[in-house]
């Protein structure tokens, strides 16, 4: 027996192309890296072979043979989190332990690891946080205040330069960067706190390679540089941005649908998803706002215009798993009177398709305190989760 393991497929460019060609049964045959791996994926090349994949969607399953097994990552339990910050940050846990949406948004691997990480540097994690994206722009701050003094740039060049590599990277759907790239658009890329720097072997040298500290931080930075372009190159960026993920929406609700051009379409509009979250949560005023007066910046007021007609528009549109990240667009806006408007106009709300996170209930219940009634809900929850849902389904005229 054979273990195969393929960390982060979202990270491949496979087209139809590749799929098409002739299965490679040989394993001694000499064949391209992209015909091995479909020829793996497809049991033809080594049929005993076991395979362990890591992906951030599903389009996988479409070059799958076999019975797959999926294991999806949930994160944390609220309990274990609580565990943690009482044994290692007393002091600094008794300060936010109030804060629910903070320790529900900590069951999320990387935003534990955030708040630890402010927790360990003394900075003040204050009861303001609400959204994804306030917990991103604070820590963000504090990395600023604490481990960029001796840079060159200013903090806007900085911002604006990250911001230019992580959409780079975002479009073409690359993670790794090489040294060359890096230098052309960062003056110091040793020095920032947000890339991590590594050697790639080759067969007769070493490269240096650079990533963002985690791919949230590249979706983060994605979002922040279509704040700090100009106001017409900001527009036409987001509008192509709205436009590529849309499309992906409607493409993924083809049925029986082989691989194609239309799996790389959705998957990359998936990937590209988490931006506009974070752009979303850039227009909320209270927290945010702070942030760019301190480094001079400003949000376009058509931005936050072009977010709120699309996701007008897209909450009419679609249900299930699309209708979930409209009510986390609507929860990063955070802005009560628009998602009542969104709210109103919907005859159903159908989240029944697939188990909501913990999360996924906080958002979902914050977005039902924004509005009396509403018409029909259909859930697919466990129980704990019911539990936190509960105070706000009397809002509900039926509920699935």
């Amino acid at each position: 027996m054979v273990l195969f393991i393929i960390d982060g497929f979202d990270e491949l460019k496979l087209t139809q192309d590749v799929y098409d060609m002739s299965a490679n049964t040989d394993p001694l045959q000499k064949a391209p890296p992209e015909v091995i791996l479909c020829s793996l994926m497809r049991r033809s090349l080594i049929p005993e072979s076991t395979l362990l994949i890591t992906t951030r969607t599903m389009t996988v399953n479409k070059l799958l043979k076999g019975q797959p097994c999926f294991t999806e990552i949930m994160g944390f339990s609220e309990k274990v989190v609580e565990t943690y910050f009482q044994k290692f940050f007393k002091k600094e846990y008794d300060c936010v332990r109030t804060n629910k949406t903070l320790l529900t948004a900590c069951s999320i691997p990387v935003i534990f690891q955030i708040i630890s990480e402010m927790f360990k540097v003394g900075a003040n994690v204050t009861s303001k946080l609400q959204t994804t994206t306030s917990i991103y722009v604070d820590f963000v701050s504090t990395l600023l205040e604490h481990h960029c003094q001796g840079l060159s740039q200013s903090v806007p060049s900085l911002l604006r330069s990250l911001g230019q590599l992580a959409e780079r990277g975002m479009l073409k759907q690359q993670v790794l960067f090489d040294e060359k790239t890096v230098n052309e658009t960062i003056s110091d890329p040793a020095g920032s706190p947000f890339l991590c720097k590594f050697f790639s072997k080759r067969r007769i040298y070493q490269e240096t390679m650079f990533s963002f500290v985690h791919r949230s931080f590249q979706e983060f930075f994605t979002a922040l540089y279509y704040v700090l372009l100009d106001e017409e190159e900001s527009q036409r960026n987001l509008r192509e941005l709205l436009h590529t993920v849309e499309r992906g929406l409607a493409l993924c609700d083809w049925s029986d649908r082989e691989f194609s051009m239309a799996d790389v379409e959705v998957r990359h509009a998936k990937l590209l998803q988490p931006v506009i979250l974070f752009l979303c949560g850039f227009c909320e005023k209270e927290w945010i706002s702070s942030f760019f007066e301190k480094h001079n910046m400003a949000l376009s007021i058509s931005i936050k215009t072009q977010l709120k007609e699309w996701i007008d528009q897209c909450s009419q549109r679609y249900q299930n798993e699309h209708m979930l990240f409209i009510l986390h667009c609507l929860y990063e806006l955070h802005e009560k009177s628009f998602i009542e408007k969104v709210l109103e106009g919907l005859v159903l709300i159908d989240l029944s398709k697939m188990a909501l996170k913990r999360t996924d209930c906080w958002v979902l219940k914050y977005c039902l305190q924004c509005r009396e009634h509403i018409r029909n809900l259909k859930l697919h929850v466990t129980s704990d989760n019911l539990k936190m849902l509960q105070p706000e389904l009397y809002r509900c005229k039926e509920l699935w």
